[in-house]
């Protein structure tokens, strides 16, 4: 049976909190600098603790994709006043000509839980912009 991303969150969040109480008793065993086993298992927490970071960002990147695909939105460039409309979606799905853009963009990362008569800034490489947002259609 696979596990899910939080089942496998609370898992490691549980293998930490051991290690760190193991963690503990190593590190009363004298000077840490000749201390073996505190070692191993700092790098075991390192690691694991890096895992965790990973999960968490993995989850709230794929939560905000959820609430984001397909999702219509209409804008206004403030520079010029002209009104666009696009639709959110993931990496693999982009066509900039049919007006699917990444939820990662620039452009997608300024619109990404915005509501309607908000401005947001879009930072390019090349430029800095506003826009305004007009409809949104989850």
């Amino acid at each position: 049976m696979k596990k899910t991303l939080q089942e496998e969150l609370q898992e490691l969040e549980k293998t930490l909190s051991s290690l760190l109480e193991n963690l503990k008793m190593a590190s009363l065993d004298g000077d840490l600098s000749e201390n073996y086993d505190w070692k191993i298992l700092n790098e075991k927490r390192e690691k694991l603790q890096r895992q965790i970071f990973e999960l968490k960002l993995k989850k709230k990147i794929l939560k905000m994709k959820d609430k984001t695909n397909n999702t219509k939105i209409t804008f206004q460039l403030l520079e010029t006043g002209e009104k666009k409309t696009i639709e959110l979606t993931d990496e693999w799905n982009v066509n900039p000509e049919q007006g699917k853009i990444s939820t990662t963009s620039p452009l997608g990362l300024a619109l990404v839980e915005k509501k309607p008569g908000e401005i947001s800034e879009v930072k390019t490489r090349t430029r800095t912009y506003k826009v305004q947002i007009i409809n949104i259609i989850k």
